[in-house]
């Protein structure tokens, strides 16, 4: 009997230290997600589209405060920490005050520039709360306010309409459906549709209301093929028509970065919008 007893608390104890042991590997492993990002500076690419892992306290790490709890979430932040610790290497990890200015949630200097026509755009739209707005659409949230997930995309963009901050967001989409991605094979035509609307007025109006009151047909259009440096090299036929019309063939099977944006010479001004391309 005791001999039984004596085996039930080693085999109790043991399950104990193993428990405790995986508790504290488990609590020193930080949070973390995989996401997509890019980097928009003067309507060309800082940083290419691509993923990127981002750890929950990089912001703390670096002398930044966010208001999300590292073991809640990865912030916006978190991501602009890191997207800097690849760009800029050393030289930001030495003197990250140098780089990267916050106050209060809004950017002041990033990405080796000092603006503050820095904005984020999170899955196409501004990042927002449930909270209805009195200016319309819903409390937007700034860059320590912002949780991203695994999956996400985040592009951190500066304007090119610094009077009246009417940039627009760019969505591309196949027939009526908005696409992130998409799959072809060579030799085939494929035709989209560009669509935009202005970020900063209507950013945060949610993907519903965007959709049936401000997103529009963008004329004149074009599309391009990203580069790993950043280089859009211009794809198709031209630039869009009236309705947002354009379409390219692909030549060769790989997989590819596909860019909607508005060339130098148009009134207008959108931000670089990209899906990726598989080709088969």
């Amino acid at each position: 009997m005791k001999r039984k007893f004596l085996m039930t608390a080693i085999v109790a104890c043991l399950g104990l230290l193993c428990f405790c042991a995986c508790g504290d590997s488990k609590g020193d492993s930080a949070l973390s997600v995989t996401l997509n990002a890019d980097v928009q500076m003067d309507g060309a690419f800082v940083r290419s589209p691509g993923e990127i892992t981002v750890l929950a306290d990089a912001a703390e790490n670096s002398g930044f405060t966010d208001g999300i709890a590292p073991e809640t979430a990865v912030s916006a932040l978190d991501v602009m920490v890191a997207l800097h610790e690849e760009l800029y290497g050393e030289e930001f990890t030495a003197d990250p005050a140098s780089f990267l200015a916050i106050d209060g949630g809004w950017i002041s200097h990033a990405f080796d520039n000092s603006t503050d026509s820095v904005s984020v755009i999170l899955n196409g739209e501004s990042a927002h709360s449930e909270t209805v707005s009195s200016y319309g659409g819903f409390e937007a949230l700034t860059v320590d306010q912002t949780e991203v997930k695994n999956g996400d995309t985040i592009e951190f963009v500066a304007y090119q309409d610094t009077e009246n901050y009417g940039d627009y967001a760019l969505w591309l989409f196949d027939g009526d459906e908005k696409v992130t991605s998409l799959e072809t094979t060579v030799g085939s035509e494929v035709k989209l549709t560009v669509k935009g609307y202005a970020f900063s007025f209507y950013g945060a109006y949610g993907t519903e209301e965007i959709s049936a009151s401000y997103l529009e047909p963008v004329a004149g259009a074009a599309l391009a093929l990203v580069d790993e440096d950043g280089t859009l090299v211009p794809v198709g036929d031209g630039v869009a028509d009236g309705e947002g019309n354009l379409s390219f063939i692909p030549e060769e099977v790989g997989t590819y970065t596909l860019a909607a944006y508005l060339p130098e010479d148009q009134d207008a001004k959108a931000f670089i919008s990209w899906i990726t391309v598989t080709v088969k």
